[in-house]
């Protein structure tokens, strides 16, 4: 990271020719970046930025391949995590998935899934199965379905259609989470509900960013657990490329960082007219009471192929639908 810019003539150019300018965002020069976010900003200007490209997005369907390494001994033991991990010290585990995403609260996954799990002592197991499920979000019902491959070192737990009331079965990060929500919560609500205020500018990867950073709140009223977010935003481009959440366990524990998630490798779509990231990263802190953070998970995800707001089948979201069974997997 570096300082922000020096100014240039283009800083004198006022907020109202930058929010008249607003409509007119859409590809550009790299050059053109450090220039124009020299101008001046306001929260809502950088809010409203946000929404357009929100509403654009309507749908979407595109492959990932994520890999993620995890480090249990980082944990905490507790007896349930005990009983969760048991002698696993680490894993690695690859994901390939096709999601289908509309935006009335839908969702559709393939997914082939390889995990190896190391123990203490350097043994390893692999576990390989496909997962499917699908979430109807007008009707508020999802199905969940996991097979084992043959040559799966462990089976996992049970081959048979599950129902529920919730999403399930997401064996990997939703690519939304990197477009335009976090946690279910658009950016854009969550920056207006939790008071976002511009706190400083950076440079990451050659781009000038503004940093939106939300009010500390306490996570629920009974649990004694609080956070804050940095938003790093790309105004000119209108995504946001890094989000950071700060943690503590109590008013009298220090701040720390717990997780990171950030977006590269941006590709003009000009169907659609957004930026879409072709790669994405997230990491995962413990922490201590004094701040401090034991890097415990790295997920790396490889996105190709977006198609965006695309016409789906009919049957797509449906849960009444035909996949393998354990009977007929080839």
């Amino acid at each position: 990271l570096h300082n922000w810019p020096r100014v240039t003539l283009c800083t004198y150019v006022t907020s109202l020719m930058f929010l008249l300018s607003l409509g007119c965002w859409g590809r550009a020069d790299e050059n053109d970046s450090r220039t124009k976010a020299d101008q001046p900003v306001s929260v809502d200007e950088v809010i409203e930025r946000l929404e357009q490209v929100e509403a654009k997005l309507h749908g979407f369907r595109v492959h990932c391949l994520s890999t993620v390494d995890r480090r249990n001994s980082s944990i905490r033991v507790v007896e349930e995590l005990e009983e969760i991990f048991g002698d696993v010290s680490s894993s690695r585990t690859t994901t390939n998935v096709v999601w289908h995403y509309r935006d009335d609260g839908s969702w559709r996954f393939e997914a082939d899934v390889v995990q190896v799990d190391a123990t203490a002592d350097a043994a390893k197991q692999t576990k390989k199965f496909s997962a499917y499920s699908v979430f109807d979000g007008p009707r508020g019902r999802g199905k969940y379905l996991t097979l084992n491959s043959p040559d799966s070192d462990v089976r996992v737990s049970k081959e048979e259609e599950q129902y529920g009331s919730t999403p399930k079965g997401f064996l990997q990060k939703r690519p939304t989470e990197f477009l335009t929500q976090s946690w279910r919560r658009s950016f854009t609500d969550e920056l207006r509900q939790d008071q976002g205020k511009i706190t400083r500018r950076e440079i990451l990867d050659g781009r000038a960013l503004v940093v939106l950073t939300t009010k500390a709140r306490k996570v629920r009223p009974n649990i004694p657990f609080y956070l804050y977010r940095e938003f790093w935003i790309d105004v000119e481009r209108g995504v946001v490329v890094r989000l950071q959440t700060f943690a503590r366990e109590s008013e009298d524990s220090q701040w720390g960082l717990q997780l990171r998630q950030e977006s590269s490798g941006y590709e003009w779509d000009a169907g659609s007219e957004l930026w879409l990231p072709t790669s994405a990263k997230e990491l995962q802190w413990n922490l201590s009471a004094d701040g401090k953070g034991k890097l415990f998970s790295l997920a790396v995800f490889a996105f190709s192929g977006w198609e965006i707001n695309p016409e789906f089948a009919p049957e797509t979201f449906l849960l009444e639908q035909s996949w393998y069974t354990p009977n007929d997997r080839p």
